[in-house]
């Protein structure tokens, strides 16, 4: 009896498919959160991104790869949408030793984007379980990234393009954990079409800004609307009056610039404002990355952190107005303009009138800012022609006048 008992026992497991389990037939879900600690989290009046929740890592991709022969037994992307966000499932595993590659590129909206550690050896980072063994009834395996500047340019450029691809598909998207050199900061290289985010040990606002990340992304998605060939037109800065540093000095949010520099600088502090404001309310929180903003030119500085849909107030100078920044308080110059005002003015286009962020960049493109003077003459215009021919002028050339873009 004792040796018939075992026989009966493995005939019902057998039945039931516990010991006649195929070899390759585990399915696994895995899933992945950014952890974040964005210093501008929780200080301007956004909508996403408002405290330092880990957030889900929206098409991010993960390898599982055996111990025993360092075979790469599943590669592909988490979901980017949905309700299985940051979530993807490995299948047909051995229930043998693994490790997890979560890298720090993504799918998203229908483009690719990457963060590589430098400009020569171009590598991926990667968040490595070294030990991990699939497990068995459905359940979960959740991963959090650590605290690092990659995954922050990760999470906030995934979000942002996953608000919006700008009407660009297939493109792959490459952010560099290095500041631009020479001297450093953080910018879009033209040359390369990469985007460089100076690390932390390096540069105090940088990848903790999640605005730095997606103004400086804004550069890139203008640039690639334009066929690559825009090569930011007028970087000298001009004004006078509203000049923070000398002429030719660094540009500042307030500071007046030849048209096609405040254009460009205006539309990626867009880019990076629609990321995180919903544009089905009014409302709009930005926060500009620089030092703190004169923005009446007492010699009294005021918050950078600041309205994208009015004055800055209730941080900023009393006495500037919702619009035209540049009339009012720089003089209003022909062929020249303020960064301030070019954002509140594309906010207002998709707010008020309901046009898409693919549409500014279609507007962008039709422009051809890759012949734009650097004196800034015939910007206003060329950017007015471009809109009419694309079906938005009356909308364009309204709010155009309101807020000061028109010179």
């Amino acid at each position: 009896m004792t040796s018939f008992r075992p026989l009966i026992c493995l005939a019902v497991t057998a039945a039931l498919g516990v010991v006649a389990r195929p070899a390759h037939a585990i399915n696994a879900t895995i899933c992945v959160d950014y952890a974040v600690d964005y210093a501008d989290a929780g200080t301007v009046d956004d909508d996403w991104f408002t405290d330092n929740s880990d957030v889900d890592a929206a098409g991010v991709r993960i390898q599982v790869v055996r111990n025993a022969d360092n075979v790469v037994v599943f590669d592909d992307y988490a979901a980017d949408a949905g309700i299985s966000i940051g979530c993807v499932t490995a299948t047909a595993l051995d229930p043998v030793s693994h490790r997890i590659r979560v890298l720090t590129e993504a799918s998203v909206n229908g483009d690719t984007l990457k963060v590589w550690n430098n400009d020569t050896s171009n590598q991926l980072y990667a968040r490595v379980i070294p030990s991990w063994y699939p497990p068995y009834g459905g359940s979960t395996t959740f991963i959090t990234t650590p605290l690092t500047d990659w995954w922050r340019i990760m999470a906030a450029s995934t979000w942002a393009l996953e608000r919006s691809n700008g009407g660009i598909t297939g493109s792959t998207l490459v952010f560099y954990n290095q500041g631009c050199n020479p001297g450093g900061g953080s910018c879009l290289k033209p040359s390369n079409g990469r985007v460089y985010i100076c690390p932390s040990t390096e540069c105090s606002n940088n990848s903790h800004n999640k605005y730095l990340v997606t103004h400086e992304m804004g550069h890139l998605m203008f640039f690639l609307a334009n066929n690559r060939e825009f090569v930011q037109a007028g970087t000298t800065y001009v004004g006078a009056i509203c000049n923070n540093g000398g002429a030719g000095s660094e540009h500042r949010i307030n500071s007046e610039e030849y048209a096609g520099a405040a254009t460009s600088e205006g539309l990626a502090h867009f880019w990076g404002a629609y990321a995180f404001n919903d544009e089905t309310e009014f409302d709009c929180g930005f926060d500009w990355y620089g030092n703190s903003v004169d923005w009446d030119y007492d010699n009294d500085y005021e918050e950078d952190h600041i309205s994208c849909e009015g004055a800055p107030d209730p941080v900023g100078a009393p006495s500037v107005d919702g619009n035209d920044y540049h009339g009012d308080v720089c003089g209003g110059a022909s062929d020249k303009g303020v960064e301030y005002d070019w954002l509140r003015f594309a906010w207002d286009l998709v707010t008020d009138e309901g046009i898409l962020v693919e549409d500014i960049l279609t507007i962008w493109d039709t422009a051809n800012p890759d012949t734009w003077n650097t004196d800034g003459t015939g910007v206003a215009e060329a950017m007015s022609a471009a809109a009419a021919t694309v079906g938005w002028g009356s909308e364009y050339d309204t709010w155009s006048s309101f807020n000061g873009t028109d010179r």
